[in-house]
């Protein structure tokens, strides 16, 4: 048997998409052994497969070539189904978004992580929302089924495109437990550390979070908002107009590796996540593995996460962000919450035995 594998978020990106399939993946190869898989996308580094025998790479060329806005359609409209011309005889298509187009015959499943793009219409620019919109509706009518990562973002996939419940399937996130020390003295007013890993996407809803610092210093409480990522570009475009003030309340670290992320969890005195719209909610349960105080935006799906974990707030409040952070500082420490549901044994024999259903 051979399996394709569309690994061009895996080879473009190193978080998200990327994070959550790379374990999946791997497991899926090293248990199938009598199963060809050819990965198919840009060039990426295999290392982490060198113990598997039964994978071929088969690369292409991302268009660097292009303006940036046309190599994603390009790729996933010209190059990525004239590579799948090439291979012989695939008998199964897998690929962990949807925005590649799926070619018409071959069996196929692909992943739909949550329907933001559809939902926040007043958020994504008219042409990425269209766009993605285009390719998840077309590829709809071509595969067999559908993964998505929790029972609120398949519930909301369900109702926005009309499909059957049956025909999606949940795999969550997983988490595997790290070790964290805790270096930081108990919280004061004097001096609250927010931490804030989510990124700069249009729906992270970054912007309200550093406006309700405003609000929470005119209170006499000196806060500092630590976020991860790169500042350049799309937090310049997300904290547009914000005040200088505010901005120096920010301190920006770049990209920081897992094990960093997980020590900035255990040491600040609260992580806030503010999102408009999640398929899962991954920071939340970080924040939870080590103990860390949460306060997020009351959605569904955050709920269905962190349970009663959390401290929820309406995210297009402001004054409601900022008095919820405001109620948490003076809440007493948490204790880890680990969720086995989640863990990393029971994700990835949860997607075994569902991807085994389509080939």
């Amino acid at each position: 048997m051979k399996i394709v594998v569309d690994i061009k978020n895996l080879a473009l990106f190193t978080g998200g998409i990327s994070a959550y399939f790379k374990p999946l993946m791997l497991k899926w190869i090293k248990t199938n052994t009598e199963i060809h898989f050819v990965l198919l996308g840009p060039k990426i580094d295999l290392s982490w497969l060198h113990e598997c025998k039964n994978v071929e790479l088969v690369e292409i060329r991302w268009p660097m070539y292009l303006p940036r806005t046309l190599r994603h359609p390009f790729y996933d409209n010209i190059l990525f189904p004239k590579a799948i011309k090439t291979i012989e005889s695939p008998d199964f298509i897998f690929t962990p978004y949807h925005d590649v187009l799926l070619p018409k015959g071959t069996p196929s499943v692909m992943m739909i992580h949550d329907s933001c793009i559809g939902d926040l219409k007043t958020i994504y620019p008219k042409s990425i929302r269209y766009y993605y919109e285009l390719m998840l509706r077309r590829n709809l009518r071509r595969c067999l089924a559908v993964f998505t990562v929790s029972n609120s973002s398949k519930k909301a996939i369900s109702l926005r495109y009309n499909l059957s419940p049956e025909k999606i399937h949940v795999v969550p996130n997983s988490f595997t437990v790290h070790s964290a020390i805790k270096t930081k003295s108990n919280i004061t007013k004097n001096s609250v550390s927010i931490f804030y890993p989510g990124g700069a996407d249009f729906r992270k809803n970054v912007k309200r979070l550093v406006l309700a610092l405003g609000i929470i210093k005119d209170k006499g409480v000196n806060v500092q908002l630590k976020v991860t990522g790169n500042y350049l570009g799309a937090w310049e475009r997300e904290l547009k107009g914000v005040e200088q003030r505010l901005i120096n309340a920010v301190e920006f670290l770049g990209y920081i590796e897992s094990e960093e992320v997980i020590h900035e969890y255990a040491n600040c005195d609260l992580v806030v996540y503010p999102t408009l719209c999640e398929g899962f909610g991954r920071v939340c349960l970080e924040a939870m593995s080590v103990g860390a105080k949460l306060v997020c935006s009351n959605l569904p799906v955050l709920n269905e996460v962190s349970e009663d974990y959390a401290i929820y707030f309406n995210p297009y409040n402001i004054e409601d962000i900022a008095n919820k952070i405001l109620y948490a500082i003076e809440q007493p420490s948490k204790s880890p919450k680990l969720r086995e549901d989640y863990s990393k044994e029971v994700v990835e024999n949860l997607f075994l035995t569902e991807i085994k259903r389509y080939y």
